[in-house]
């Protein structure tokens, strides 16, 4: 379920009656799958030392900031708190499920906690980033392989070594990026046209920064960012220094609300592997703004 339907859901009947029903949809599951393993087959499985054991049900809700709308009058905030309270009761004061929510804006772990929504202790947060480059550069291959048999079998792409590498720098290791580089390679678009589109787009917003048309606090603050990102061995930041640096946090938010900077409250499981350890940390929208700021503004721009 995402938070779209969820909120049409609780528009279309009482709230208490929705929450009730899952709830007794929830303890019905449950007591099923405990007369499962109490049956003879869990019990089998019991006298060679298995123990025959269900998982618990998920209640998983997609996008959930979709639900940032009804905040905006009393009534839906205390619609709110009562989902929170009730996610509670159903995961860690009664057991009968796990919740799982999932939102793709970077800022909506802190909304949460500035609407006091869910004491934190109850929180366990997965920050999912972009994917290795060895995994990017994978996928991009297997994409390029030319059509037919022989040249699968013999690995004959379409890309040389320097076209895969311009490619991989653009679009690092963002879903969303490799993703379109893969159809439009599939699609027979050339290298060449693949890395103008990309580069293409990420001048268009960087100039969009430069204008000051994604921040009202004026451009100053984007290039102070974007140049610190660029000294930094992964384009990362932590928003205590960028405040040190005297840049409010007001403007650090409307970059990242417009896409130009990412957020993350807590690293993601690929920070953690390069060994990133710090708490609120800014990084650019997407790989390409940082390797065309690079190549093109970081040195005239360099404060």
């Amino acid at each position: 379920m995402d938070s779209q339907q969820l909120a049409s859901l609780l528009a279309a009947l009482p709230f208490s009656h929705v929450l009730d029903t899952f709830e007794k949809f929830l303890v019905a599951i449950n007591r099923e799958n405990y007369k499962k393993e109490q049956s003879w087959k869990g019990k089998l499985l019991g006298l060679f030392g298995i123990r025959y054991k269900i998982p618990k049900p998920v209640v998983f809700i997609d996008e959930m900031q979709g639900l940032k709308g009804l905040a905006q009058t009393d009534e839906g905030s205390q619609a709110l708190r009562t989902l929170f309270l009730w996610f509670i009761k159903i995961s860690k004061d009664t057991g009968n499920c796990h919740v799982l929510t999932a939102s793709s804006d970077g800022l909506f772990l802190r909304w949460i906690r500035e609407q006091r929504l869910i004491d934190p202790s109850y929180l366990h947060v997965y920050i999912f980033d972009d994917v290795d480059r060895s995994l990017a550069e994978q996928m991009i291959r297997n994409a390029s392989w030319k059509p037919g048999f022989w040249n699968r079998l013999f690995r004959n792409s379409r890309l040389t070594e320097d076209e895969l590498d311009d490619i991989l720098n653009l679009v690092g290791g963002r879903f969303g990026d490799i993703s379109t580089a893969i159809a439009q390679l599939q699609g027979d678009y050339s290298p060449a046209f693949i890395v103008h589109e990309i580069q293409t787009a990420a001048h268009d917003e960087i100039k969009r920064g430069l204008r000051g048309e994604t921040n009202k606090w004026g451009t100053n603050d984007f290039k102070i960012i974007m140049n610190e990102l660029a000294k930094t061995s992964f384009n990362v930041i932590t928003k205590e220094e960028l405040v040190k640096k005297g840049i409010s946090e007001q403007a650090i938010w409307c970059l990242v609300d417009a896409g130009i900077l990412s957020y993350s409250p807590t690293p993601s499981l690929r920070d953690d592997k390069l060994g990133i350890r710090a708490q609120d940390l800014i990084k650019p929208g997407r790989p390409a703004y940082m390797s065309v700021w690079k190549s093109n503004y970081y040195t005239q721009a360099t404060l």
